[in-house]
């Protein structure tokens, strides 16, 4: 597979992103919600205190009940690399 952006047609709601946060940073990908990057720094910390805080951190973006377009862009290998969320 080469380097590519897939704009995906799935919606997804804030609160759905917000749990995925985590998840995203510890497979170093960047996440940027509309047009601004995360600050993921502190997610893959061994204390959950600050693990919280930079998922809440990076949640103050979002709307929770809002809707968000995605646009995921891969590596030449097919991994993720950056998921862009968008709100509709």
């Amino acid at each position: 597979m080469t380097n590519g952006i897939a704009v995906q047609h799935e919606q997804y709601t804030g609160a759905e992103i917000m749990h995925s946060i985590r998840e995203l940073a510890l497979h170093a990908v960047v996440v940027e919600i509309d047009g601004v990057r995360a600050d993921l720094s502190g997610v893959s910390s061994d204390d959950y205190s600050v693990q919280d805080a930079a998922v809440i951190s990076v949640s103050s973006r979002l709307e929770l009940t809002a809707s968000y377009k995605v646009q995921i862009e891969y590596d030449d290998v097919g991994r993720t690399k950056k998921i862009s969320f968008f709100k509709n």
